[in-house]
């Protein structure tokens, strides 16, 4: 719940973005990293003394989209620099996996390598060492595929199948006979639909509630119906 409050402003900055594109002009490539540079530097720490470190944490949330040109803006300047210096990474690592932290691009490779994760560019090569410390020119797939490596291993973190089934439990009825997950997607596609059914079944309620008030003249017909909170155990 607090996650969702805190990212309500980052949220209603995409949708504008997202208004304001033309589908025909839409670059799937630039979107992405602007999404994976926002995931990968949350996890560098608030208050860093490192000025640069501050700079884009500062920035973080109102992040402008990749410039043509990135050495022509402060910020994305930065950035490139804690991803070719393997700062950003350090600290994403650190806070997926435990310590000890990697020093280096091989190393965050080999504890990726370690919780089964391969970070494997488009064209189905692995991605080398010499391949992240280069700023100009800078190697966007390479990056990109180590940031996806990243976010797998935070989704495989977050979401575990008992973690999801205690909280289903929670909030309705769960057959373990038949609604078990197996893997991450299918634990995220139960715990959606379990949501869904919840807050309909909330918001049928809360209608069928503002009918009673209504016909016993609780309720002015003009006002208008105040939908329920999410519980915040299903969040």
């Amino acid at each position: 719940h607090f996650f969702i409050q805190s990212n309500l402003s980052r949220m209603d900055k995409c949708l504008k973005d997202v208004k304001d594109v033309n589908l025909d002009q839409y670059d799937h490539s630039k979107y992405k990293l602007h999404a994976s540079i926002q995931w990968l530097c949350s996890f560098i720490p608030s208050y860093h003394k490192d000025a640069v470190k501050n700079n884009v944490r500062e920035n973080l949330d109102f992040l402008p989209l990749p410039p043509k040109t990135i050495a022509g803006n402060a910020v994305w300047r930065d950035i490139i620099a804690l991803l070719v210096s393997c700062e950003a990474y350090r600290c994403a690592s650190f806070a997926i996996f435990g310590g000890p932290a990697p020093s280096n691009h091989w190393q965050v490779i080999q504890t990726l390598s370690r919780h089964g994760l391969y970070a494997v560019t488009e064209d189905g090569s692995g991605v080398v060492h010499s391949a992240l410390i280069t700023a100009n020119p800078f190697n966007q797939g390479s990056h990109l595929a180590v940031i996806d490596c990243l976010m797998q291993g935070y989704a495989y973190k977050l979401v575990t199948i008992p973690r999801v089934v205690a909280v289903v439990r929670n909030i309705g009825a769960f057959n373990a006979s038949q609604e078990l997950p197996f893997d991450l997607e299918d634990s995220l596609v139960l715990w959606i639909n379990k949501v869904c059914r919840k807050v309909s079944s909330d918001l049928n309620a809360a209608m069928e509630s503002k009918k009673g008030d209504l016909k016993l003249g609780l309720v002015h017909p003009t006002s208008t119906p105040i939908a329920p909170a999410i519980p915040r155990e299903i969040l």
